[in-house]
């Protein structure tokens, strides 16, 4: 279950941010994923990757927002859900990264590639750039980051 290998951490940014702001967010959580919210709902995940990509496009980290950047809002999956399924939606999205939801929609975490590669869904092996210096561990920030809202797959 993704439940067993998901951080029960993540951090958000708004789809209006710039992506200066998640660059600074990225760095101080030391996530190289972060949620991206559409007031409360869910928009999708953006990735250091994401990110480096816009920038070497020409982009100017101070005026484009989140809401420019190709985002899929089905990079999700539920805590409840089989390493399997989570990898399909990898896979189908092409990402590493997934925002996991509970039951409620509620925002639980994230699950990336290399937690699930090995926990005996068959993955296959796939580098992922912006993984490099990553920590899943963070002790003076635990738990979720979400600027006073409550983040939901719905509305």
């Amino acid at each position: 279950m993704i439940a067993d290998v998901m951080m029960a951490k993540a951090e958000t940014v708004l789809v209006d941010d710039d992506l200066e702001e998640v660059l600074d967010r990225m760095a101080s959580s030391d996530l190289p994923a972060i949620v991206a919210l559409d007031g409360t709902s869910f928009a999708g995940v953006i990735t250091r990757v994401d990110v480096q990509r816009a920038i070497e496009d020409g982009a100017d980290t101070e005026t484009v927002t989140v809401r420019a950047i190709a985002m899929d809002e089905q990079r999700h999956c539920r805590m409840r859900d089989d390493d399997a399924t989570a990898l399909a939606t990898m896979d189908a999205t092409s990402s590493d990264w997934l925002a996991v939801f509970d039951e409620a929609d509620a925002l639980q975490g994230l699950v990336e590639r290399g937690k699930l590669q090995g926990h005996g869904a068959g993955a296959r092996p796939r580098p992922n750039p912006a993984l490099d210096g990553a920590s899943d561990q963070d002790s003076e920030n635990p738990g979720l980051s979400v600027h006073d809202m409550e983040p939901k797959l719905t509305d």
